[in-house]
């Protein structure tokens, strides 16, 4: 069975005391990890193991500006971490979900651009009469020099 592990507190978070970052580091892979697998954007399946480090590394330089602001006044101290954190991944990653579906993709068969591909490459028959003519008419105009 997996140990559970904790998330540190706020006031820990912000005396930068390292091994505090690693832990909320090593607390937000599982969320990270269930929220990757549950939104499941197709291109993410490739490359999921990367987008978790990513939006890991996200939700803690969010963290961090957060208590930066906190240091500054500007913002009140979060009383929950684990809530917060949860709440950015949730967020972050449901953004990257709207994001991923306004992009449109081609097949991974490639049918769909092969297909667009040979009918832009194939003549248009229009075209090709235009061509013939041009070519007959110069052909019988040089023949008459």
């Amino acid at each position: 069975m997996q140990k559970q592990l904790t998330y540190p507190s706020f006031e820990e978070l912000s005396s930068g005391n390292e091994q505090s970052w690693s832990q909320l580091y090593a607390s937000l892979r599982s969320p990270v990890t269930q929220y990757v697998h549950m939104f499941a954007a197709p291109t993410w399946i490739e490359q999921r193991f990367d987008l978790i480090e990513d939006i890991i590394q996200e939700v803690v330089s969010r963290m961090f500006r957060q208590i930066q602001l906190h240091d500054t006044n500007e913002v009140i101290p979060i009383r929950n971490v684990e809530s917060f954190c949860h709440i950015m991944v949730r967020n972050y990653c449901r953004d990257l979900w709207r994001k991923e579906k306004r992009v449109s993709f081609f097949p991974k068969d490639g049918y769909a651009f092969d297909t667009f591909m040979a009918y832009e490459l194939s003549e248009d028959p229009l075209e090709a009469m235009l061509d013939d003519l041009t070519t007959n008419a110069v052909l019988i105009e040089s023949a008459n020099i």
